[in-house]
């Protein structure tokens, strides 16, 4: 064989490992990507207010159940008036999740905010009961 020549067998390890380089290269790229894409996603992330609720007996003849709704602690410098619109969408959703079973567990936004509405069960106990309330 002259040296100008090579051998097939030659050409095809040759051909092989380019492939093998391109697809280790490739595989760098996807795995850079990837890492990339799950930072900025994990950057962007929205932080969740989670919010418990809890159905209770009411003393209303035409509604004998009634919604409570643990207030979230960002609830302590919001005016009045926007607490209370924030608490109606609140009771609205919590009724929706009660009566529409799939619906359950799904986060939802008010105002560039996001809520996780979480059931409780009802153990008859009262929320304003003395040891719940104390002074900082």
């Amino acid at each position: 064989m002259k040296k100008s020549e090579k051998s097939p067998l030659l050409l095809r390890v040759k051909g092989l490992s380019y492939r093998i380089i391109q697809m280790r290269l490739l595989m760098k790229i996807l795995k850079w990507f990837l890492i990339i894409f799950f930072v900025l996603s994990i950057a962007r992330g929205q932080n969740i207010e989670i919010v418990p609720f809890r159905l209770v007996p009411s003393l209303d003849p035409h509604c004998q159940i009634k919604v409570e709704i643990v207030e979230p602690v960002t609830f302590l410098s919001v005016p009045d008036v926007y607490k209370e619109e924030i608490l109606d969408i609140l009771i609205d959703r919590a009724v929706f999740e009660v009566t529409n079973p799939f619906a359950i567990n799904e986060p939802f936004r008010v105002d560039d905010k996001f809520y996780h509405l979480v059931k409780i069960p009802n153990t008859g106990g009262d929320w304003n009961q003395p040891y719940w309330m104390h002074s900082e």
